[in-house]
């Protein structure tokens, strides 16, 4: 549960740290824009409890006055459809004494008064200059009368340095300026707007503003809570930076899994759009989708460094390219060596050919584009013929080096052969190739190893042969020493005598249970030793041998620790000759344990093989580079009592004789023997 839940920490660690700088980067970046084209002023614009003291009221009530200047002097019909839809607003227009065009015909009541129930906001324009009243207050409209352009200034005529030329652009380019000054000195508007804007089918300029206001407020509540909200995640991604490295490192064995092929086919793509992007940005243009292309680029770089600094050393381990060669290269390794460098030599001579052709193709079109230029198409014919001596010596080269992979393919053949005890004849080489004198050499160490082969052949076939010998020639005169001590045995003798019988009759035994295992080794070291391969339970095997050893065992003091699996252990083997393997085996442990010490005997029940392990601790300190499975060959050689030496001797030759295999291991006073099979 501890570790799931640390699992968890790691994932959420790191979604934590990608949101909490996603939301940073994003709207920090949105933010740099927006107040690159946006004034300060305008946010606090936002938060206003009274949306006429914003910059978009004014720029909303300058344009109503405008049209009404447009419609009052150029007008024929005198209608003004725009402001008619606004109930927000309401407007009179006179042009001299005739009033031209009004909607303040619903509220019964004249906006010169300003007395217009709901409204609290009037202005007047008359003479080319604006008045305008709020909450009863008349606003000082132009100041010092200069026009500079600053935040809270209306934009109106009237201003000393702004004529009526500078708001009626468009209609001074077809009329008289002095026409138009003329004109609107006969004009007189009034305006009046809402103090609480209301939303109406039609389109309002008037509720628009506060519409803007409200969502203005939103965006920045928006803004502000995400920014507070990537803050404390990126807090807590710092607190939890023991999780956040397992996270990155979890991430590091994941991206290790892909090819590094597709990691670099999307790389490049996302490496050129930053690119542009970042170009885009250095010439001063930059945008939302900007925005967003860079973190998401930074975030998949983050990515590949990460992998990067995890599999550093592992990269060309998951590569597409390193897979196939390596895969070619295992094909390859089944072939022989001779085969495998002709194939090498080939693929060179193919990739000469490739380049000669490309070259050749080059040369030609010089040639073409030389034939008004005598120099020129000599300098390419030298070229072409440069190209083709080259081509001939590498042909050459190439068949010198098909020659030298085959000779290097007979002589490892050769080689082969003779490793495996095959000394015939190899195939001759050229005399005059270049592993032809090595082959020779070869061939005269075959011829002397062979010779040595057969001599030592010999010598052991001489050596068994004798030993069978001698065993078969000593049973007779042994069984009639055997004899006539029994039969000393049942004389009334002297005590002295009787106890010399007694001692010929032991040392007689033990010379024929010696015989009689010299005589077994021998026959199993020919071949010669009669089996009977069965199925048999190893388990069983192995407790019946325990059972009929248990009264030497409980007489030793010795302690065993026995650990056989439940079930069957099905081998195929000799019963008989295992049952003496293990029984040699006990007596070895009875004989040469530790007395006091435990011995343990385990059966490893494996996926294929079975394991018969047979452990204790030496009574006596054992010799270092002994192999105990010597004919003769004892952990005391200065004991003169116990066994013949030829116990595990036995046992390795019965193992081995049943398709099994035997082996001892020491440790300091340690002795492990260890019997394998093969299961069915």
């Amino acid at each position: 549960m501890d570790t799931k839940w640390k699992s968890i920490k790691a994932g959420l660690s790191f979604c934590f740290l990608v949101i909490s700088l996603t939301i940073l980067v994003i709207f920090g970046g949105i933010g740099v824009i927006a107040m690159r084209s946006l004034d300060l002023r305008q946010i606090g614009d936002a938060f206003l409890a009274d949306y006429q003291q914003t910059d978009d009221f004014r720029d909303v009530m300058e344009g109503y006055l405008l049209d009404g200047l447009e419609v009052a002097m150029f007008s024929s019909d005198g209608h003004l459809e725009s402001l008619a839809q606004d109930r927000n607003l309401r407007y009179e227009i006179y042009y001299g004494n005739r009033l031209i065009e009004s909607n303040t015909q619903e509220i019964g009541d004249s906006l010169k008064r300003r007395t217009a129930k709901g409204y609290n906001f009037y202005l007047k324009y008359e003479d080319g200059a604006v008045q305008i009243w709020k909450d009863g207050a008349e606003l000082d409209v132009y100041g010092d009368g200069v026009y500079r352009g600053a935040w809270d200034q209306w934009d109106v005529p009237g201003y000393s340095n702004r004529s009526i030329s500078d708001y009626l652009y468009d209609w001074i380019t077809a009329q008289d300026p002095d026409e138009i000054r003329e004109m609107t000195q006969n004009v007189i508007i009034y305006l009046g707007a809402v103090e609480t804007p209301a939303q109406y089918q039609q389109w309002s300029g008037i509720y628009q503003v506060t519409r803007t206001q409200q969502n203005e407020r939103f965006a920045v509540l928006i803004v502000s809570v995400a920014f507070l909200l990537g803050l404390a995640l990126l807090v807590w991604t710092i607190l939890w930076r023991r999780h956040l490295g397992r996270a990155w490192a979890a991430l590091g064995r994941l991206t290790g899994k892909v090819w590094l092929e597709c990691k670099l086919v999307v790389l490049l793509p996302i490496l050129w759009v930053l690119f542009i992007v970042l170009i885009d940005l250095f010439n001063g243009y930059a945008n939302t989708e900007h925005v967003l292309i860079l973190w998401l680029g930074a975030l998949l770089l983050a990515l590949y460094v990460n992998d990067w600094v995890h599999n550093w050393g592992h990269l060309r381990a998951r590569s597409f390219c390193v897979w196939m060669m390596e895969n070619l290269r295992a094909k390859e390794v089944t072939l022989p060596v001779g085969q495998r460098l002709q194939k090498r030599s080939f693929v060179a001579w193919l990739g000469v050919l490739i380049l000669a052709a490309g070259a050749a193709a080059l040369d030609f079109l010089l040639f073409l584009a030389s034939l008004n230029d005598p120099l020129l198409a000599v300098l390419s014919i030298l070229i072409g013929l440069v190209g083709l001596a080259i081509l001939v010596q590498q042909w050459n080269h190439w068949k010198a080096q098909k020659q030298l992979a085959r000779d290097l393919g007979k002589v490892t053949q050769q080689i082969t052969d003779m490793r495996e005890g095959r000394f015939a004849v190899p195939e001759q080489l050229p005399a005059d190739g270049d592993l032809a004198e090595f082959s020779e050499a070869l061939t005269q160490i075959g011829d002397g190893l062979q010779k040595a082969v057969e001599e030592r052949i010999h010598s052991e076939r001489m050596k068994v042969e004798l030993i069978t010998n001698v065993s078969h020639d000593l049973k007779t005169p042994l069984t009639s020493i055997l004899s006539y001590s029994d039969l000393l045995a049942q004389e009334e003798l002297p005590a002295a005598a009787r106890d010399y019988v007694t001692i010929l009759q032991e040392k007689a035994e033990r010379l024929k249970v010696m015989v009689s295992e010299v005589f077994e080794v021998s026959k199993a070291t020919t071949g010669n030793l009669d089996l009977k391969l069965e199925e048999l339970d190893l388990c069983k095997l192995v407790r019946q041998t325990l059972a009929d050893q248990g009264e030497s065992i409980e007489e030793s003091g010795l302690v065993f620790r026995v650990n056989l699996p439940e079930e069957e252990v099905l081998i195929c083997a000799d019963g008989d000759r295992l049952y003496r393997v293990f029984q040699n085996l006990l007596q070895n442990a009875l004989h040469y344990a530790m007395p006091g010490s435990r011995v343990y005997v385990t059966l490893e029940n494996g996926p294929e093989r079975a394991e018969v392990w047979v452990r204790n601790i030496s009574r006596d300190e054992l010799p270092q580079n002994v192999d105990f499975t010597e004919r003769f060959v004892r952990g005391d050689e200065s004991r003169t009592d116990g066994g013949s030496g030829l116990g595990l001797a036995i046992a390795k030759s019965f193992t081995e004789a049943c398709g099994g295999q035997f082996r001892v291991e020491t440790q300091a006073d340690l002795f492990t023997a260890k019997v394998i099979f093969p299961k069915k």
